[in-house]
């Protein structure tokens, strides 16, 4: 691959926590200090309106497969 073309592609990072709510971590303003997390949410995006499914395994199945949970067939 063109070596520029891959120097425009953007650097994601995504980080799932299980039982964190929006407003603890302290770029979001809460009491808990997370001062790595705020220095990549100051230097990066940050979202502030989104969806999750409520529970960890539905949303890690949203993450992995592209779909609502309720569409992944249970085998």
């Amino acid at each position: 691959m063109n070596k520029e073309k891959n120097s425009r592609r953007p650097n994601i990072v995504l980080i799932m926590a299980d039982d964190l709510g929006f407003c603890d971590l302290g770029c979001y303003g809460g009491e808990i200090r997370t001062p790595n997390l705020d220095r990549l949410a100051h230097n990066g995006m940050r979202f502030t309106h989104f969806y999750n499914n409520a529970v960890c395994v539905a949303t890690r199945t949203s993450l992995l497969t592209g779909l609502y949970s309720h569409q992944v067939e249970k085998s």
